[in-house]
């Protein structure tokens, strides 16, 4: 994925830091994520189009495990088979940053940036916290990070909860399944679970929504930061 992705970095660890938080980073450079799931750390592209590149293809499997309707789902009396939780536009970041280390220009820290400007048009400006990525060394990778992290921001909003019974077991994070709700006006929406938790012999499960296409940003060129860059090794030469 990350081949054809034309993902790449170099990270230098010179000092002691928690695992987790150097995994975080992976992540979210290489739009990805980690789930322990069967006793391994798994990572899993979070790509949703094929994409070609430096001799490699990868190709997502959409195909949903489960069709899932009322049916299905566990609730008491009075309560929704489904619950719908929408992150506010207040909360919604449609600039993103990301600090890195231009390698073209002796490794000076520079910023990528992404916009949203039909979005900043409309609601204002709302930047998120600059990201530091310091195992990027290219602008185009760290404007694609950006651009990855800008498209799920606007994006995906929806978080699904809902219950299913012991036989769905064998669903885990990351898995496709689709919803189906009269009272929510949902017909086969297609959700990606992110979290799993066993209580008393039932699965509470929540889900993002899954729009395709946003988590592949389109390729474009975007122009570099300029620069010059002094030679403090040439000789002096004549002063007279």
């Amino acid at each position: 994925f990350c081949i054809a992705s034309n993902i790449f970095f170099s990270p230098l660890y010179d000092k002691q830091q928690e695992t987790q938080q150097v995994l975080s980073e992976i992540a979210e450079i290489t739009n990805s994520t980690f789930i322990w799931s069967q006793g391994k750390l798994k990572i899993i592209p979070l790509g949703d189009e094929t994409i070609s590149d430096n001799g490699k293809t990868y190709t997502p499997d959409l195909t949903p495990i489960y069709d899932l309707s009322e049916d299905d789902f566990l609730c008491g009396d009075g309560d929704e088979p489904i619950s719908c939780s929408r992150k506010s536009q207040s909360d919604v970041k449609n600039s993103v940053k990301i600090e890195y280390l231009n390698r073209t220009n002796n490794y000076n820290t520079e910023i990528a940036e992404a916009q949203d400007l039909a979005n900043i048009s409309q609601f204002g400006l709302n930047p998120a916290d600059v990201i530091t990525a310091r195992q990027i060394c290219t602008q185009e990778v760290a404007q694609r990070a950006a651009e990855t992290a800008l498209a799920r921001n606007i994006a995906i909003r929806n978080v699904y909860s809902f219950k299913l019974p012991y036989r769905y077991v064998l669903l885990d994070c990351m898995d496709l399944v689709t919803l189906t709700s009269e009272r929510l006006g949902l017909n086969r929406q297609l959700v990606k679970i992110t979290s799993i938790k066993e209580n008393e012999g039932q699965l509470e499960i929540e889900a993002e929504e899954m729009i395709v296409g946003t988590a592949t940003p389109a390729k474009y060129t975007s122009q570099n930061a300029s620069f010059q860059s002094i030679d403090t090794a040439t000789s002096v030469g004549n002063i007279n």
